[in-house]
């Protein structure tokens, strides 16, 4: 579905000076219906990837391919939007009307759907992240999480194969984290959605089918959640941590008890220790 080939990107200068690459010959791919979480400490080149992705930006060098179209072919930019949504870290960032269900209807209604169509996806949308019932709650009413949800939602309303999420749950609490990662997960598991998730929460990152890693604008280390969490020294030297039980099985391992190291799930250990 999404396929990048030796891409870089280098952000522009104002003032004449040179600016050093923020992406460099970074290649993946990912394939329709995957779970994608994108680690990297600050300034590793994980929001610029996502900018790219959802061709707010073009890479300098390389190529993007999102089901099939090429990035840089600017008559299909809409079509590309509409097949790769994005959802910011802040929600406040994303809303541009007063009422929940106007909010959601923006996207589509720009993009010439009809009515009764309009109608249709704004109200399926809301019922996907469970939202309809507040449809016409004013949007500065809601809490944190309910907020993301609705954006979630307006990305959704756009029919979107691909949701392209930017540390969505940064700003919220425990509750609102909660209720975004069953939304991510219930778009991913029931109805298909393929899912880049850039997340700083190792968590998150560990219930993903792949782990991508950003460290100086590379990718650094790539593969399922057990193969990348269980190189916990590797991690640490591209400062980031480790799921907490992962953590304790290294700690363990080191201590001479012969666990594996690939713990992601407290019930691995401890059958592990048994």
């Amino acid at each position: 579905m999404i396929d990048l080939s030796h891409v870089s990107f280098t952000y522009p200068s104002e003032d004449g000076e040179v600016r050093e690459p923020v992406l460099r010959d970074v290649s993946f791919q990912v394939k329709e219906g995957e779970f994608i979480a994108i680690l990297g400490h600050n300034g590793s080149g994980k929001s610029t990837l996502a900018r790219l992705l959802n061709a707010q930006v073009l890479p300098n060098e390389g190529e993007i391919h999102i089901l099939g179209m090429d990035t840089r072919e600017e008559d299909l930019l809409w079509e590309i939007r509409s097949h790769c949504g994005m959802v910011f870290q802040n929600p406040d960032n994303q809303m541009v009307a007063s009422v929940v269900e106007e909010d959601v209807a923006f996207g589509p209604e720009n993009l010439g759907v009809p009515l009764p169509e309009l109608r249709e996806r704004v109200d399926e949308a809301l019922k996907s992240v469970d939202m309809y019932d507040y449809r016409h709650r004013p949007v500065h009413q809601l809490s944190g999480g309910q907020k993301q949800r609705v954006a979630i939602a307006g990305v959704l309303a756009m029919l979107p194969s691909c949701i392209i999420m930017d540390e969505p749950t940064a700003m919220l609490d425990p509750v609102g984290r909660r209720e975004i990662l069953e939304t991510i997960h219930h778009l991913n598991k029931k109805e298909g959605k393929t899912i880049l998730l850039i997340t700083h929460h190792m968590d998150e990152a560990a219930q993903a089918d792949r782990i991508l890693v950003m460290a100086e604008g590379r990718l650094a280390l790539e593969g399922k959640p057990r193969a990348v969490f269980a190189q916990v020294e590797t991690m640490r030297a591209l400062e980031l941590d480790v799921p907490q039980v992962t953590d304790l099985a290294h700690r363990l391992r080191q201590a001479g008890f012969p666990v594996p190291g690939d713990c992601l799930e407290m019930n691995d250990l401890v059958e592990a220790l048994l």
